[in-house]
């Protein structure tokens, strides 16, 4: 369970840092957001309620779907539940580094 810890507050720690430098992004006109679509939005076209939403309420539902998983499933199986949140911590850390080259802080 230390393990789930570390990695959940490593996610939440990358998804803080996209939500305050997309917020960043947005204030200074420079945001962009690549939707599911691949069309690239520019600050123009993200809402703060739709950077609220991704980096809020979307995350906070994976985190409790993916602790619930974990409190039920036991031993080798656990495998796949805890690479998906590597997954999305890799992720989540290229956005991150994205959105630092787009605001010119890198």
């Amino acid at each position: 369970m230390n393990r789930l810890l570390i990695l959940s507050a490593v996610f939440l720690t990358l998804n803080i840092l996209d939500t305050a430098t997309t917020v960043v992004g947005l204030a200074n006109g420079k945001a962009t957001e690549i939707n599911p679509f691949h069309k690239s939005l520019n600050s123009k076209g993200i809402s703060l309620q739709f950077v609220l939403i991704k980096n809020v309420v979307v995350p906070l539902i994976f985190c409790v779907l993916l602790y619930s998983c974990l409190k039920v499933v036991t031993g080798q199986h656990r495998i796949p539940y805890y690479t998906i949140l590597i997954g999305l911590i890799i992720f989540y850390l290229a956005v991150v580094m994205n959105n630092l080259k787009v605001i010119n802080k890198l």
